[in-house]
């Protein structure tokens, strides 16, 4: 194995005892405000990795989306689809960005339209 993967393996390991340690449990805890979101669906988008559908993330997206009824867009590759399919993920992001998703209609010439993607 070489120097850089080695240090990749550590720096991996040491990231995921840090989140383990200290962010799980508040993600674990963490409870979104769907009134809030409720009354903003036509900017918000919730997106997933179309290939990580058996996995924590996706579901985790897919919950409150399907409350919301706004469903869940799906993005390339899993959890982090942007790292491992970056020009293809740019493609979808784009598209989000440029159109609001499947279920908001594009912006008006001359408008502005905020999407946040969860």
């Amino acid at each position: 194995m070489t120097a850089p993967v080695m240090t990749m393996r550590s720096s991996s390991s040491v990231n995921s005892e840090f989140f383990i340690a200290n962010d799980a449990q508040a993600v674990q805890r963490y409870e979104l405000d769907l009134g809030a979101l409720k009354r903003l669906t036509s900017q918000v988008v919730i997106g997933g990795g179309r290939d990580g559908r058996e996995f924590s993330p996706y579901a985790s997206a897919s919950r409150p989306a399907d409350r919301l009824g706004i469903g869940l867009r799906e993005f390339p590759g899993r959890h982090a689809g942007y790292a491992i399919h970056p020009a293809e993920f740019a493609r979808a992001l784009h598209q989000v960005l440029r159109t609001g998703g499947s279920h908001v209609p594009p912006a008006s010439p001359g408008t502005q339209q905020t999407t946040a993607v969860l």
